[in-house]
């Protein structure tokens, strides 16, 4: 998972990648917005394989190393004009590809831990995984020290140390990787109801099932058409799955936005150019903050989730809602700085925001309509923030260019 989100550190190098190729800001958005679209926009395929595959996982850990590797060598023969200058819709396509390397190593990671552990445990085990996708940026951008002479960042060495991590780690632990005996299946909480049209919750469970989220089958499903599994029902038509899908549009696409733009938001707020030191050092710092933000939101909600509901029995759909409020105050904040300090506290909102989000929605999927297709279910939800960040990219792109 931490060698599959290397594009969440894209702020640190965007604006000298942007220097360095002529690049306008609206292109640097749209470019940096072509990697996050290659890791969403591809979770259905990704999610459905994983599904039908489960098998050759270790193939599709290789597979996702191989394009991040790919991606990162052409970007940075491309800074070096090592190959010729590329149009910026053919430097989107590199970042693209690195993109489609990192959706397959994030789906293949989630899916087989959420399916190794019991279901008192999911939201835990859902939350330290994709934290380690959060953390990536702060590994990262840590490792760029390594990478950095006499406080300027050596990005075509950077960019090709990500592609060989890349291949690298996930060639190695494929081997490490299991998928357990599958566990008993559990109903999901949402059940069809054809006669009202709807779908509702089943209350004939017994206490203890209760607690346990183990939910009996209402007398409405044995209605359903046959052949017709239940989950592929609920899934395409429940309102809960628009519900989830507008959270992640509006919370993700907002942070994939910020994420990306960081860099140049930090450009703005200070007098120095791309290549100033200082200006590297605070951008450094706001994508470190970001990572760190966004793996505590998404570590602390798998926690938050399990000890919450078995305590005070809070619904899981609330966690939602909290991470929706944090997003808005970070956006409001970000309205009222006027310094690069400032900024500092909304990035850290918007990380815990962003983490949150990414804990609570898979975990959602998972309880509304079950863990059969788990996989499949959650790639199509991956799907909105591509469109979640193009827009919100643009926009920030082109006020910026006004401005």
């Amino acid at each position: 998972m931490i060698a599959a989100g290397t594009l969440y550190a894209f702020s640190l190098f965007g604006n000298q990648l942007a220097a360095q190729l002529d690049l306008t800001q609206k292109e640097t958005a749209f470019v940096g917005a072509c990697g996050n679209v290659g890791v969403y926009l591809s979770g259905p395929l990704i999610g459905t394989l994983v599904d039908l595959y489960p098998s050759h996982i270790p193939h599709f850990l290789v597979f996702g190393g191989g394009l991040i590797f790919l991606g990162y060598s052409l970007v940075a023969l491309a800074f070096e004009h090592y190959i010729s200058t590329p149009h910026f819709l053919i430097l989107a396509l590199y970042f693209l590809i690195i993109g489609l390397g990192s959706s397959s190593l994030y789906h293949v990671s989630l899916a087989t831990n959420y399916r190794n552990w019991p279901q008192e445990y999911r939201s835990i085990a859902v939350g330290i995984t994709v934290s380690c996708f959060g953390l990536s940026a702060l590994v990262f951008t840590g490792l760029s020290a390594f990478f950095t002479f006499e406080s300027r960042l050596n990005v075509f060495q950077y960019l090709l140390f990500c592609g060989i991590v890349g291949i690298s780690v996930n060639s190695i632990l494929c081997f490490f990787l299991k998928r357990h005996e599958p566990l008993p299946e559990e109903e999901p909480l949402l059940q069809d109801d054809p006669m009202a049209g709807s779908y509702i919750f089943s209350d004939d469970a017994s206490d203890e099932s209760s607690e346990d989220f183990s939910v009996t089958v209402s007398h409405y499903s044995e209605t359903r058409p046959v052949g017709i599994p239940l989950e592929e029902i609920s899934f395409s038509t429940a309102k809960e799955a628009y519900m989830i899908a507008f959270m992640i549009f509006v919370v993700a696409g907002g942070g994939l936005m910020y994420i990306n733009n960081v860099g140049a938001v930090v450009l703005a707020l200070t007098e120095g150019g791309p290549e100033d030191a200082h200006v590297h050092a605070l951008q450094k710092l706001n994508v470190g903050i970001l990572s760190l933000s966004s793996f505590l939101g998404r570590a602390g909600m798998g926690f938050l989730i399990d000890w919450t509901y078995s305590v005070f029995k809070t619904p899981y759909p609330l966690w939602g809602f909290v991470s929706c409020l944090l997003m808005l105050i970070g956006f409001m904040l970000s309205l009222l700085v006027s310094s690069v300090d400032e900024l500092l506290i909304v990035s850290f909102v918007i990380g815990v925001s962003f983490g949150c989000i990414w804990t609570i929605c898979p975990v959602l999927v998972g309880k509304f309509f079950g863990q059969r297709q788990f996989a499949r279910n959650w790639g199509w939800m991956t799907a909105v923030p591509a469109f979640g960040s193009q827009f919100f990219s643009l926009l920030f792109g082109a006020v910026q260019t006004v401005l």
